[in-house]
């Protein structure tokens, strides 16, 4: 197995480099001073920033690899003594001594395209390419190669100015691939945009994919069209013209947010598991789960706005399916119908609010566990969604089934010294929406 890391640049880069740092330099002979870990060529005429990564292919003492640069000058160039971003090494492994004519690189530069990325991925490597946020990627780059081991990863990261500063990049076009297996990926910090001008932002028959800290926005039919064993995480599926999630047996979803999709928000086949989500107006359920026998759907702590009635059912399950459904802390609000859960006593209804929906329950039911709470949420802000954190006097607060009873009941708990505790707030925020 390699470790491989790379780098794309939409202004800056170019296919016809190696992808090995994000900036493209060639020295030729540098010294090197270990105890200021400097790199010293009189005008080697590059301008560096704090953060930028440069490649060394070797030399007296040094180990090849990605650096990160602390600083520099016309003729000095500092790296980072121990560097914390993930995959790059640090200048306090280098010895003493000259580093030799051509011997740091720092690669030609960047890439252009993401889909030049996915092109030299290999099934054998464990591979993270970095992707710069200086402007639209205006593709749709395919997934062609499926990492292979399950201990490895390829993962595409977006970042500003800094590996790891969790700045998002966006892509204009549809994710695509052009096989249908396991493939081991990971997307984090890309907005995913449709531009209204293409059927589904993402659309993959691939599977065993996590996306985190994405949107999926503005397709003129589905937001993400995935298969089965996708994960999100911290993602957004907003303004898509059909479901904002479609996807297959064993997906789920953790810290997300479906606003104004015109159909489902999530459109679910198979077995699926929704915690900590918020459901603002979509058209039609907000959450569906699976038609096939044995499949489950687990919703905990999430909070289903209808926007008055604007949503059919909060939550949705098929008669065709023998599978069980669970209904845990979760707020279903203003919607047609609250639910259709289908069977007694081996489905769990515990610790819900249910209010303002035209009907609440529409199958044969549920047994209902728990303190089942009915006033209004009392939401700090919920006009267009803005904040489902909950006022002091909600009855939601404090009111959701924990060890200790005093978890809120919703995907919003009160911040730090409220009555509720034991869930994530939304980073950077007392609780509101991310749209």
């Amino acid at each position: 197995m390699a470790i491989k890391t790379y780098f794309v640049s939409a202004t800056n880069g170019n296919n016809a480099n190696d992808g090995l740092d994000n900036v493209g330099v060639g020295l030729a002979t540098a010294t090197w001073t270990d105890v200021t870990f400097t790199l010293t060529q009189a005008g080697h005429g590059y301008t560096f920033a704090a953060g930028d990564i440069i490649y060394i292919s070797g030399g007296t003492g040094a180990t090849v690899d990605s650096y990160e640069v602390a600083s520099s000058t016309a003729n000095d160039i500092v790296l980072v003594e121990t560097s914390t971003l993930h995959r790059i090494g640090n200048a306090s492994d280098f010895a003493a001594g000259d580093l030799a004519t051509g011997d740091i690189t720092s690669s030609d530069g960047p890439w252009q395209t993401i889909d030049k990325a996915m092109n030299v991925i290999a099934a054998g490597d464990d591979t993270k390419v970095y992707c710069r946020n200086e402007m639209i990627y205006s593709e749709s780059p395919i997934i062609d190669t499926a990492v292979t081991s399950t201990t490895q990863t390829c993962t595409f990261e977006g970042y500003g100015t800094v590996l790891g500063d969790d700045i998002q990049i966006t892509m204009q076009g549809t994710l695509l691939d052009s096989i249908a297996t396991r493939i081991h990926y990971c997307f984090k910090n890309i907005i995913f945009d449709a531009e209204g001008a293409n059927v589904n932002a993402v659309s993959l028959a691939s599977y065993e994919i996590m996306f985190r800290k994405c949107k999926f926005i503005n397709a003129t039919g589905i937001g993400a069209n995935c298969a089965q064993s996708t994960w999100f995480w911290d993602c957004d599926f907003n303004d898509n013209d059909n479901d904002g999630c479609v996807c297959g047996n064993g997906s789920a979803f953790f810290n997300c947010r479906f606003y104004r999709n015109a159909t489902a928000g999530i459109d679910c086949s198979g077995t699926l598991i929704c915690w900590n989500c918020t459901f603002f107006s979509n058209a039609g359920n907000a959450i569906d789960g699976g038609t096939a026998n044995e499949t489950h759907l687990i919703v905990i702590n999430c909070t289903i706005d209808g926007d008055s009635k604007d949503t059919t059912r909060g939550v949705s399950t098929s008669a065709a399916t023998r599978g069980m459904v669970a209904i845990i802390n979760s707020i279903v609000y203003d919607c047609l119908q609250g639910d259709n859960v289908l069977s007694d006593r081996r489905d769990l209804l515990l610790n819900d609010l249910y209010n303002e929906n035209t009907t609440d329950h529409t199958g044969s039911g549920s047994d209902q566990e728990g303190t089942f709470a009915s006033g209004a949420p009392d939401f700090v802000d919920e006009v267009a969604g803005a904040d489902y954190t909950l006022n002091s006097g909600s009855p939601a607060v404090s009111a959701g089934h924990d060890e200790d009873d005093n978890m809120d009941i919703g995907s919003h708990q009160r911040p730090a010294g409220g009555a509720g505790g034991g869930m994530i707030v939304h980073p950077g925020t007392s609780g509101g929406a991310r749209a």
